[in-house]
């Protein structure tokens, strides 16, 4: 495979990071993705655009997830990502940070890099309840178990230092202590969030140069948001 940086490479990168996971055992391994039908579909797409293999879509009907998953075995494919930066296993209990490689490259690498991690990890905007034209939301949240949670601010900082270079402006980063988690393997987590600044000019300017092209009901409630201005 010709390992040449593209905005597609990066997009399949971050949304493995997001709501994907990378998978590695007895020597083979497999990559997966997860979310709604319409961004799955477009995934697929870029996927056998870049590998020239097709893959499927499988209906999850779990009662809490009516969702959809790509569950598609490729050693190599899963090799290469690994490669590339994207963490195997767990990412709730590895460290990791954004691939070098999308650090500098070019805008629209990142671009494509920051639209994969919205699409899947950005809270879309909400109406304030009492207050009609006034709209919040916008939160960038991951956890990290605790003996981690250092190397994932650090992470998040290079987020925003990504965000910087497109002028779209974020909180600082903060740790939410007070929503820490118990896992079923012993390990305590923290979520650690930024927000993309609510006023009204960034959050075009974040529409403008990222959105969330997958997303398309966060997308839709976005330009609502901007309507009256």
């Amino acid at each position: 495979l010709p390992l040449i940086a593209t905005p597609h490479l990066a997009n399949l990168c971050a949304h493995l990071i997001g709501d994907g996971s990378l998978r590695m055992n007895n020597g083979g391994g497999s990559l997966r993705f997860y979310g709604k039908r319409g961004k799955l579909l477009k995934i697929a797409k870029i996927y056998e655009l870049l590998f020239n293999k097709k893959v499927n879509l499988i209906k999850r009907d779990r009662p809490w997830d009516k969702g959809f998953k790509i569950d598609f075995p490729d050693t190599h494919v899963a090799k290469l990502f690994s490669y590339l930066g994207v963490p195997i296993g767990d990412k709730i209990i590895c460290s990791f940070k954004v691939p070098i490689w999308i650090i500098n490259g070019n805008q629209e690498i990142k671009r494509a890099f920051l639209q994969g991690l919205c699409d899947d990890e950005l809270e879309g905007v909400q109406k304030e309840k009492d207050r009609p034209n006034s709209w919040h939301g916008l939160k960038f949240k991951m956890s990290k178990k605790k003996e981690l949670i250092n190397e994932h601010v650090n992470f998040l900082e290079q987020l925003r230092d990504l965000f910087e270079e497109f002028d779209v402006k974020t909180t600082e980063v903060k740790i939410a202590y007070n929503q820490s988690f118990k896992r079923k393997d012993g390990n305590i987590s923290y979520p650690a969030y930024f927000r993309i600044l609510n006023r009204i000019p960034n959050r075009a300017r974040f529409l403008k140069e990222i959105g969330f092209p997958m997303e398309l009901k966060k997308q839709e409630k976005l330009i609502k948001s901007l309507e009256k201005y």
